[in-house]
């Protein structure tokens, strides 16, 4: 099975124009994963969600930005990935999950750091634990 996985610093998600890119990216490359960083958005809805990836096929865990910063959004196809195993952070969202087809563990996990020093020391400890 060929995976595609796209991982974005996207510097803020609230333009047309940024959300039309990954609605054709996904859709052009047929990704099984995106991972978005620096979403800058503290809320994110299903639908929403549907409206970049396209099908009914996915699942998603997201963490809202902090401010004017920050905010991550993983998107998968469910119809490709089994999710057996969330780790959702302050910084960072881990998922070990299983190939359908083949029962073929793993684990992906993406992350935004914080730059201030004290957040530094709590992003790393976090990724400790992963």
């Amino acid at each position: 099975m060929e995976l595609k996985i796209i991982s974005w610093n996207i510097r803020g998600l609230n333009s047309f124009d940024k959300i039309n890119v990954i609605k054709d990216i996904v859709k052009k490359e047929r990704v099984s994963v995106i991972a978005i960083q620096e979403t800058k958005m503290s809320k994110v809805s299903d639908w929403f969600i549907k409206s970049f990836w396209g099908s009914d096929s996915y699942d998603w865990l997201h963490i809202p930005s902090n401010d004017r910063s920050g905010g991550i959004i993983l998107v998968w196809d469910d119809s490709v990935l089994k999710m057996e195993r969330e780790l959702v952070g302050e910084h960072s969202i881990s998922i070990e999950v299983s190939s359908v087809t083949d029962n073929f563990k793993w684990l992906f996990s993406t992350a935004y750091a914080p730059n201030s020093p004290a957040d530094k020391l709590n992003f790393l400890e976090e990724l400790e634990l992963i």
